[in-house]
């Protein structure tokens, strides 16, 4: 079955949600913009572009704007770096990883994984369709029924066990206006992330060594115990 059209606004109302208080969330974001050079925070709600294939699952059209983050640092990377396998150095060292915890006055989140979505007309083409007018169809119909968080799956996550949660509120750098989030998001290089690189091996992602990465090798194989 095709993703469906969305039905209208008193029938969305009643769509499956779930509480995410408590969830982590993890953004991969650039500290600095590489146009204006000007810094920029982890915070960024964007909106639907004037070409309609441009632009993120689930913008919105301006005034308002869509925040994309995931439950885990690998989802982030994956859904930053998308169908790249081959990460370099210099692009792990632009970014930063942002990480927050929902707060337990956030809303109820629309559960677009949930098996009881597919009676509205949901399927899972919502989490791989490249037709980004037919997915932010249901973005937006889904805000106009004042949900704010869209919980999904990850286009790029071949297991599909990674989860996204998206954001929905007025367009513009600013922390969402329900709730009680940090106006700053905690962040660290992401290249300080533990694990970081097994767990994108897992997935056939691999970040290459920058020039100044030195190369450890083994005692035994270095040739300083021979003779």
């Amino acid at each position: 079955m095709p993703l469906g059209t969305p039905p209208d606004r008193m029938t969305l109302l009643g769509f499956p949600g779930r509480p995410l208080a408590g969830a982590r969330l993890c953004r991969v974001y650039r500290p600095i913009d590489p146009v204006t050079g000007k810094p920029r925070g982890a915070w960024w709600f964007a909106s639907a572009a004037s070409d309609p294939t441009a632009g993120g699952r689930y913008d919105l059209q301006a005034p308002a704007g869509a925040a994309y983050w995931t439950r885990s640092p690998t989802g982030a990377v994956l859904e930053r770096f998308q169908s790249t396998t081959l990460i370099d150095r210099s692009d792990v060292d632009a970014h930063q990883l942002a990480d927050v915890t929902v707060p337990d006055d956030a809303p109820t989140t629309a559960d677009l994984a949930a098996p009881a979505a597919r009676g509205f007309g949901v399927t899972g083409e919502i989490h791989t369709l490249a037709n980004r007018p037919a997915t932010r169809a249901w973005a937006e119909a889904l805000y106009d029924a004042d949900w704010r968080l869209l919980a999904g799956l990850i286009r790029h996550d071949p297991s599909q066990t990674e989860e996204s949660v998206t954001l929905l509120d007025t367009a513009g750098a600013h922390p969402p206006s329900y709730g009680t989030w940090p106006v700053v998001p905690p962040s660290c290089p992401l290249g300080d992330i533990d694990g970081l690189a097994d767990a994108l091996d897992a997935f056939g992602v691999e970040i290459l060594p920058g020039p100044f990465d030195p190369e450890f090798v083994d005692l035994d194989d270095s040739g300083l115990l021979d003779g």
